[in-house]
């Protein structure tokens, strides 16, 4: 008996087969992630809300990025008062100077023989302008041609 005994202490044991479910679980560290990245936003907003702005010091930044980010100096804000007075007198005397510009345009137009490659529209919206890609450019390029150039000058003028 003793030599049974002896042989089951011997026998290796078996291994378990691992399960498909075990080899999961790569994309574990994505939710850890997230966690941290949701935890920093808050962090960040909750300083931001104690934080207090220095107004001079913020428009002296403002000032000092200006010119360097493409932002034109000078000028005035439109407030809304204004805006909303401006669509009235539009409506009221703009219209006649819109017909006034239109057929400043179109004698332009005409005078040059250029119908068939600008088309004028009048719209509640106010006056529409419309080219044709042959009149601005060649065909398969994109930069403006020469010659259009005289003829975008002489409407921005009456404009």
């Amino acid at each position: 008996m003793q030599k049974e005994k002896w042989r089951w202490e011997v026998m290796p044991r078996r291994k378990k087969k691992r399960s498909q479910e075990d080899n999961g679980g790569g994309d574990n560290w994505l939710v850890t992630y997230g966690d941290m990245m949701t935890l920093l936003l808050a962090f960040f907003v909750l300083l931001y809300s104690f934080s207090s702005i220095n107004v001079e010091k913020f428009q002296m930044v403002i000032e000092a990025l200006k010119g360097k980010l493409g932002v034109l100096e000078g000028g005035k804000t439109i407030s809304s008062a204004k805006l909303i007075t401006a669509g009235v007198d539009r409506k009221e005397i703009g219209l006649q100077r819109f017909n006034q510009i239109a057929q400043k345009i179109a004698q332009y137009i005409k005078d040059e023989n250029l119908q068939e490659e600008i088309k004028l529209e009048m719209t509640d919206r106010g006056l529409t302008i419309r080219f044709t890609g042959k009149v601005l450019f060649d065909l398969g390029e994109a930069k403006i041609k020469k010659n259009s150039y005289n003829i975008l000058d002489k409407i921005a003028g009456i404009i």
